[in-house]
């Protein structure tokens, strides 16, 4: 992701979203997830790996037309942290 496009993604971090592919190990099913705010879902997603779930083809899904995979939830939040979930 470019510059731009974290502090984009960052602006809308209060936008609800959609997390889609996230497949729970635990109970060998995919994860049903609510729909979250943009920040929120970032966080899920970057961390996730650690409480048993495979987001290889996750995304998070937003606005009209617009998506997040894996790999940019984990850079967002590597980048902005907790100020993503924050008011």
């Amino acid at each position: 992701m470019t510059e731009d496009e974290m502090h984009e993604a960052y602006r809308e971090r209060a936008t609800m979203s959609r997390v889609m592919g996230v497949y729970d190990l635990e109970v060998k099913a995919d994860a049903p997830i609510q729909e979250l705010p943009l920040g929120a879902a970032i966080r899920f997603v970057a961390l996730a790996p650690m409480h048993e779930f495979d987001v290889h083809a996750a995304a998070v899904l937003y606005g009209r037309t617009r998506s997040l995979p894996a790999q940019d939830c984990a850079q967002l939040w590597a980048r902005f942290g907790s100020t993503l979930i924050e008011g």
